[in-house]
């Protein structure tokens, strides 16, 4: 009796670690990253990358797989695939739509189960050379972070219970790679030709088209920004739809916590 016990949780065991249902899941948001977003693309092209956003926000597979908040950032020398360290929380509809979709994405994806945890490998090329205003903010105020994104050759997917926890830019780059060159002027937000930019961070971008309270909310929160006199602040959305703190270095997947007044990290 002992014996048959022992086996079946071997069995057991061998069943958990090898994850069919992530690995199936895994499987499936790759091909559906390939399918909205593909390689090949002018990295110059928005309209690409606007078809991209709207396929993204609609991808169903990945969409209802996300942990809310969802966890984003550089992947660390060393420390594998730990999302508690350089990382930040984001709402993920907009990350999905503001962020993932300024990369495309190759079909020579590989899976690997590491414990309890599977991680997709997507092969990635990075859209740096829109305008300026098509990124989520000016990531090259920092040589460091511009070079992380024109450079990362994958993006890793951390897929744990049948959700998708997090991601990361891959530390391995490829500093061959094409990169725009551009100089910070210290302004997180502008206008160009009437237009608030970065426009890909304004609620219109964001909800849904034809959302009727997407304008009243966006003039809400200026008028609110403009009595507070932030006059350098990052973009409205990324203040109310991500949490700009800092992941703790506990193992556990922190809480939500979401802050206006705290505008120093960014992914």
């Amino acid at each position: 009796m002992k014996f048959t016990y022992t086996i079946a949780m071997v069995a057991v065991t061998a069943a958990c670690a090898t994850r069919p249902v992530d690995n199936e899941l895994a499987t499936s948001i790759a091909k559906g990253l390939v399918a909205a977003c593909p390689a090949g693309a002018d990295p110059a092209d928005e309209a690409a990358r606007n078809d991209c956003a709207g396929n993204l926000t609609n991808l169903a597979v990945l969409r209802d797989a996300m942990r809310e908040p969802f966890l984003w950032g550089g992947q660390a020398a060393g420390a594998g695939y730990r999302l508690d360290t350089s990382t930040n929380k984001f709402n993920a509809r907009v990350w999905r739509r503001m962020y993932l979709s300024t990369f495309m994405f190759g079909s020579d994806f590989t899976i690997e189960q590491i414990a309890d945890t599977t991680v997709l490998h997507v092969p990635v090329t990075f859209r740096g050379a829109m305008p300026i205003g098509a990124f989520p903010y000016p990531f090259w105020h920092s040589a460091k972070k511009w070079d992380s994104y024109n450079y990362a050759t994958t993006v890793h997917f951390i897929i744990q219970n049948g959700s998708v926890i997090g991601a990361l830019r891959s530390a391995d780059q490829d500093t061959t790679r094409p990169k725009t060159a551009h100089s910070w002027d210290g302004l997180w937000q502008w206008e160009q030709d009437g237009v608030q930019m970065p426009y890909v961070s304004i609620y219109d971008y964001l909800l849904s088209k034809g959302n009727p309270y997407a304008g009243q909310l966006n003039d809400t929160y200026r008028a609110l920004e403009a009595g507070c006199g932030r006059t350098t602040a990052r973009p409205a959305t990324r203040l109310t739809t991500r949490a700009p703190r800092r992941s703790s270095s506990s193992s556990s997947i922190p809480t939500r916590r979401w802050s206006a007044a705290t505008t120093s990290s960014r992914s």
